[in-house]
């Protein structure tokens, strides 16, 4: 092959070095034209005072708050509905008792996070519990007048509707009819965002499929990731392999919505007692929740030889290391006629219905026979006060129908339940960067934040949450788009 002469390899040196001027014109062109289309359709995008990203009842309450002060919201979420996690909450929300309680509430859920919490953060969640209450029985209409007291509690504190579906579906129900008649709300569904671009004034909305909005605030309530495998093994590893409370949305795609934004107490991952063993699906990923009010109201847990072996109403913490330690890692949730009654009795039949309790006509019906028999009459003799109970328990219901009547038996392991780390922010919603500065007209509420329940979360407190942050991120957002 014959060789290129020295000419012709300048020249090919030249080609490649400096490509011809009409070339350059041609890429100046075409640069400037994708430039020119990308600002046509920032120019052509709804403009909104505030946006929220996340449909969760954080996002909902966001949203109601800040057309409140008058603004105009856009309201999206990556799912066909709204209601998110929110949706599938089943003990209830709390809230202060009176003034007096509110020092003991703050103490109870300092000491639950165990060091890890922000005490700012909880002096807001629990003073502002009982205007959070107010207002969400003024939005729903519901009536939340039962009331359990949960582990870690020193008080009864945590409230349900007596009646009906579980309280995280009848309230997002209720909220979800407020917003789609509020003219001040947008709602954008199965829009999940692929950024959030900041320009000096307001947010770029890029969404999947290629449309874009724009919003001079942005309140992201995107949830947790307790359903992202990847991400529990970056950050709690000692739990991925545990089944989930949560549904596939649950994975964290918020985190990172905001540039530069702190995040805090990732490796906080709280494992809930209770999901129940599905008997077509015992070895399934995902646990539909046994409820923490079926302990409060009187269920008690025994392992396979049929006795207890732990306070029932400790900390979600501890509740699950004990049942960890039992032989196989599981255990089985047990009430007798008068627990039913007072948790109500369709929500036992929905879940007999779908094989995830089974009902007995006495104790020694069930293969744990005569150790289950006497671990209910042990149980009923220590609420009645002729026994001090074992495992430390002192709160008892007040009525025991005990081992000879109706017993409900669920078998039940420990499962991801709810991530307490995320975004940091600070009393005002407000999110902070990595130097601990506040993003400009971004703010934050629920469990995408961290902070709060530091290294574990009392149940109730997660509903309590979304209402006390939704509301001051609304405000607040829709105070800064008007500046």
């Amino acid at each position: 092959m014959r060789r290129r002469s020295e000419s012709t390899r300048r020249r090919s040196h030249r080609i490649l070095a400096a490509p011809p001027p009409l070339v350059l014109v041609a890429i100046a062109l075409a640069i400037g034209a994708a430039i020119v289309a990308r600002t046509m359709a920032t120019m052509r995008a709804p403009v909104y005072d505030v946006a929220v990203v996340g449909g969760g009842l954080a996002g909902m309450v966001a949203a109601l708050e800040a057309s409140s002060a008058g603004a105009g919201i856009v309201l999206v979420d990556k799912e066909a509905r709204l209601g998110g996690n929110s949706a599938k909450a089943s003990s209830g929300i709390n809230t202060a008792v009176d003034e007096g309680d509110v020092p003991d509430f703050i103490a109870d859920t300092v000491r639950s996070g165990k060091g890890h919490s922000n005490s700012d953060l909880v002096k807001v969640l629990v003073e502002q519990s009982r205007a959070a209450f107010a207002f969400l029985k003024e939005s729903t209409g519901l009536d939340l007048s039962s009331v359990t007291q949960l582990g870690g509690h020193s008080l009864p504190r945590t409230h349900r509707n007596p009646t009906g579906p579980n309280v995280g579906y009848a309230i997002t129900s209720a909220l979800i009819a407020r917003i789609q008649s509020s003219p001040r709300i947008t709602v954008r569904l199965a829009s999940p965002v692929a950024s959030l671009s900041p320009t000096p004034d307001r947010f770029v909305l890029s969404f999947a499929d290629g449309s874009t909005a724009t919003a001079k605030a942005v309140v992201v309530t995107t949830g947790g990731f307790a359903a992202n495998s990847d991400l529990l093994r970056e950050h709690a590893p000692n739990v991925s392999d545990l089944p989930t409370t949560n549904g596939p949305w649950a994975n964290g795609d918020g985190l990172r919505l905001i540039s530069n934004a702190a995040l805090v107490d990732m490796d906080q991952v709280q494992v809930h007692p209770t999901g129940l063993v599905d008997a077509a699906d015992p070895t399934g990923r995902v646990k539909f929740l046994a409820p923490e009010a079926l302990r409060g109201v009187g269920g008690i847990l025994v392992n396979d030889a049929g006795r207890r072996f732990v306070n029932e109403l400790a900390t979600r913490d501890v509740v699950s290391r004990a049942i960890l330690d039992q032989h196989g890692a599981h255990a089985f949730l047990v009430l007798d006629r008068a627990a039913c009654d007072r948790f109500g009795q369709s929500t036992i039949a929905f879940y007999v219905k779908r094989g995830l309790a089974h009902r007995f006509t006495s104790a020694g019906e069930t293969e744990l026979g005569a150790a289950l028999a006497e671990a209910l009459d042990r149980f009923g003799r220590s609420a009645a006060g002729d026994l001090d109970d074992e495992f430390g328990r002192t709160v008892f219901p007040e009525k025991v129908t005990g081992a000879n009547d109706e017993v409900i038996v669920m078998e039940v392991v420990p499962s991801v339940h709810y991530t307490m780390g995320g975004i940091r922010i600070d009393t005002r919603a407000r999110i902070l960067d990595q130097q601990g500065r506040v993003i400009p007209r971004a703010y934050a509420a629920g469990e995408v934040t961290g902070g709060v329940h530091g290294g574990n979360r009392l149940g109730g407190n997660s509903l309590l949450e979304c209402v006390v942050f939704g509301r001051i991120a609304g405000r607040q957002a829709a105070e800064e788009s008007r500046q």
